[in-house]
């Protein structure tokens, strides 16, 4: 399982870093997004980013 987290740099969310991680490494308040190994990571960091960078007024 990859573990994958974001952070914001210069008002736009970018991805920070990739982990491979076991299912216990998770807690409850973990922030970070859960995929498979077999998952695109490239294609989901480019959704994932564009979703959190686009403007919704929030």
């Amino acid at each position: 399982m990859n573990a994958l987290t974001f952070q914001k740099h210069d008002g736009k969310w970018t991805l920070a870093g990739v982990q491979e991680i076991s299912p216990t490494d998770i807690e409850p308040d973990d922030t970070r997004i859960f995929v498979t190994r077999e998952a695109d990571i490239d294609w989901l960091a480019e959704a994932v980013e564009a979703h959190l960078n686009r403007e919704t007024g929030r």
